[in-house]
């Protein structure tokens, strides 16, 4: 069924902003996280409420969920999803898409008449490269009418992708681009706006922190365990596929080297879906 390949793990004492387990740590600090949430908005926030990292949400059996490298919400302004994306993987709007459903399903009560709970939200992605190629260090989104571009369609969403290698130093918020220059490198930079500074002071606290080196090393053990489980996963749809486009388990061995007895296995998941399916038409028929 394959072998598990573990992730190169970085030293802790080498870890940068960027790196999702500092950031992680970091944004648990309330100030450190208020900090950095009213640096990229460019105003206050209420008191933060709660907070999470690396928390997954589930879409249902047959949904995609999401897993989110921070999420917090505050009294004031909604939730908020704070992601760091070093690697263009070519989908953040949709995955931005995909995420602002999946919240709005979680903080929306299960039962609720009407629409009135469902609070304002943010999406944000801090990216370490230009994900329009404008040299912007902020591109912010908001639904709007486009026949009246001074239209709001008013459903209080709000998504933020950041770049750290912006160009457009004259028209962005100095203290934004302190806190995203800290992110590219922390180590050598000294901000010297107040908020940044101690966002930097906590992530080095973080990194000496006693118990922390053995927390790193079961984060990265868990990391290689859900990359592992997504390659099982992955290999089990494609030989689905192979399956239903009829070529037997034999030849799919042979084809993709994976054991028989894996194949067998997919086949029998295959099957059992296949009858589902096929006992859920029949019903569906017999009502109309």
């Amino acid at each position: 069924m394959g072998e598990k390949k573990c992730i190169r793990r970085k030293p802790l004492k080498e870890l940068q902003l960027k790196d999702d387990f500092l950031f992680g740590e970091l944004m648990l600090d309330r100030k450190a996280s208020k900090n950095v949430l009213e640096i990229v908005l460019g105003r206050p926030i209420g008191e933060i409420v709660f907070q999470g990292k690396e928390e997954t949400i589930s879409g249902g059996y047959t949904k995609k969920g999401i897993r989110m490298d921070v999420f917090m919400k505050d009294k004031k302004e909604g939730y908020f999803d704070v992601e760091m994306q070093v690697r263009d993987m070519q989908n953040i709007p949709r995955r931005m898409r995909h995420y602002q459903a999946v919240c709005d399903v979680r903080v929306l009560p299960i039962g609720e008449v009407g629409y009135g709970k469902l609070i304002p939200s943010h999406i944000i992605f801090i990216c370490t490269f230009d994900q329009y190629g404008r040299g912007r260090y902020c591109y912010t989104f908001e639904n709007r009418c486009i026949e009246e571009p001074d239209l709001a369609f008013g459903d209080g969403t709000k998504k933020i992708i950041l770049n750290t290698k912006g160009t457009n130093n004259r028209e962005t918020n100095p203290e934004l681009i302190e806190f995203l220059r800290l992110v590219e490198d922390m180590d050598s930079f000294e901000p010297e706006y107040e908020r940044v500074k101690y966002v930097k002071e906590q992530a080095m606290k973080i990194k000496e922190k006693e118990g922390m080196e053995e927390k790193y090393m079961m984060a990265m053990i868990h990391e290689n365990e859900i990359r592992f489980d997504a390659r099982q996963e992955e290999k089990r749809d494609i030989l689905m596929r192979m399956l239903c486009n009829g070529q037997t388990p034999e030849a799919i061995s042979k084809m993709t080297d994976e054991p028989l007895s894996f194949v067998y296995e997919v086949q029998k998941e295959y099957l059992q879906t296949v009858k589902e399916r096929s006992d859920w038409n029949g019903e569906k028929k017999e009502t109309l």
